[in-house]
């Protein structure tokens, strides 16, 4: 049986997952940050170009 967990609806007991702490992070912000400035942009691009345009 895993330690790291109390139970349901409880906080983790053990070390944190080592994703969850870097996804806390501050770079790791500044990266969401940038890539969402990138792609919204580039989304909206593509849905707006004519379909002989789009090669998905």
């Amino acid at each position: 049986m895993s330690t790291e967990h109390g139970g349901p609806g409880s906080p983790p007991v053990g070390p944190m997952d080592p994703w969850v702490t870097a996804q806390q992070s501050p770079e790791f912000a500044q990266l969401r940050k940038k890539l969402g400035a990138f792609i919204f942009p580039m989304t909206a691009f593509w849905c707006s170009a004519p379909p002989a345009c789009r090669t998905s």
